[in-house]
């Protein structure tokens, strides 16, 4: 399939889409170009459905990262949930004594998909993507998907959102070495990643997406 896609979300409760997203079917058609994504924030952070009827320009992100990269669209939702919150421009910022400092950044880590510095320049230099930004979220998943397709040649498979959270959050050569099995609470957060994407794929399976 070709991976330049239109998006069209067709709604039954085309006015109060509240309360209705089972009732909704977003349809997925080709186009002869990618569409940059626009869209910054979303209503919906627990609604994958929803949230991406909010914004249809994130579906296609998703589904061509998915389509390009092999990462599941619900996985690639759920490590922006646990990353940056939806929150376009988020950093992570340096706590003293309960007081926290906007000027002084605890990593270079920024936007959707939380990229350090390092990793995003290394995305860059191989992918050479035009004008790509952390702050937008269709350069964020991309990233992500590119990450995680070398976790899979590590032998992690595309579903395991655990494995690949682990991978992502600690560096491919951490997750080899193990760092991560003595780091409870990040075992923890890696296994609320795997339970959110579940959520989330089970939404936008229920939300009637389909591809023409």
């Amino acid at each position: 399939m070709n991976t330049k896609i239109k998006l069209i979300a067709v709604s039954f409760c085309s006015i109060m889409l509240i309360g209705c997203a089972n009732k909704n079917t977003i349809v997925i058609k080709e186009l002869s170009k990618p569409v940059k994504t626009t869209s910054i924030k979303t209503s919906y952070k627990q609604d994958a459905c929803k949230m991406l009827i909010e914004n249809p320009d994130w579906l296609h992100a998703i589904r061509q990262s998915h389509l390009k990269w092999g990462t599941p669209m619900s996985i690639q939702l759920s490590f922006v949930y646990h990353e940056s919150s939806f929150v376009y421009n988020a950093r992570p910022i340096k706590k003293k004594k309960g007081y926290t400092f906007g000027t002084e950044y605890a990593s270079s880590a920024l936007g959707f998909s939380q990229a350090l510095n390092g990793a995003w320049g290394d995305y860059n230099k191989e992918q050479k993507p035009v004008n790509a930004k952390r702050t937008n979220f269709g350069d964020s998943v991309d990233f992500i998907g590119w990450y995680n397709s070398k976790s899979f040649k590590m032998g992690i498979k595309p579903t395991d959102a655990y494995n690949l959270y682990l991978a992502y959050h600690e560096g491919r050569r951490g997750w080899q070495k193990g760092y991560h099995k003595k780091q409870k609470w990040l075992l923890n957060y890696a296994k609320s990643v795997q339970k959110k994407s579940e959520v989330y794929s089970k939404q936008i399976n229920n939300c009637n997406l389909r591809i023409m």
